[in-house]
């Protein structure tokens, strides 16, 4: 569906206002909120920057992209830096912090700021000044051709969580029964789509691979 089509499948799932009384703009932050939402669930939406990052002799971070929401690599002159952690490294002793510049060999996360370890030495810099990242980002929203990364399939999911996200802010009775509706249409779509984003090639068994938030042993 097109932009225009999107919204007005969404105009008819919050009961089909007059464009006097919503219009196409409110409406489409309600998708654009819906599509973040849902690029988060889904991971959908995957950009490699070759240019966005410059390195500078000794500066040891470096500001993420606004869109970024989690990382798959970061290369450097050809090869890729390994992912660590400031609490790996903490925990393990190693002084990151104001170290000595030399060629890239870790990243860390901290916040918004991607962290070399060790900073890239004057000699780094000229073999290569450029980083190429390859991350999981938010949506960039709807635009007249669509929802680019989206499939059509998954489109009518953003459009009953933008519906559900419209409904409940603007509360009446007939609007609390149309946000239920809205409500059980999202748990009821979003496992298969999950399914699809997870294993989109059906012969192809990946290992498992379990991901926690915990960093350190169990106690």
């Amino acid at each position: 569906m097109n932009g225009k089509e999107l919204l007005s499948e969404l105009r008819e799932r919050i009961g089909n206002p007059n464009v006097n009384e919503v219009s196409n703009p409110q409406l489409e932050r309600y998708l654009a909120s819906a599509l973040s939402w849902l690029a988060s669930e889904l991971d959908y939406v995957v950009r490699t920057e070759t240019q966005m990052i410059q390195v500078t002799a000794e500066q040891q971070e470096y500001p993420l992209p606004g869109d970024f929401m989690s990382m798959i690599f970061v290369e450097w002159d050809g090869n890729r830096v390994l992912p660590t952690s400031t609490y790996s490294m903490d925990r393990d002793g190693t002084l990151w912090r104001g170290a000595t510049g030399a060629n890239l060999a870790q990243y860390a996360i901290q916040g918004r700021k991607l962290i070399l370890q060790p900073p890239p030495s004057s000699g780094a810099v000229t073999a290569d000044s450029l980083l190429t990242l390859r991350y999981i980002a938010d949506s960039p929203g709807v635009q007249v051709s669509g929802t680019p990364d989206l499939s059509d399939t998954d489109q009518r999911l953003a459009l009953w969580e933008a519906a559900y996200q419209y409904l409940i802010v603007h509360p009446s009775e007939t609007n609390a029964a149309r946000a239920h509706s809205c409500a059980v249409q999202v748990q009821r779509l979003l496992p298969n789509a999950k399914r699809r984003a997870t294993l989109p090639i059906q012969d192809f068994s990946p290992s498992f691979r379990f991901r926690s938030p915990r960093q350190g042993v169990a106690r």
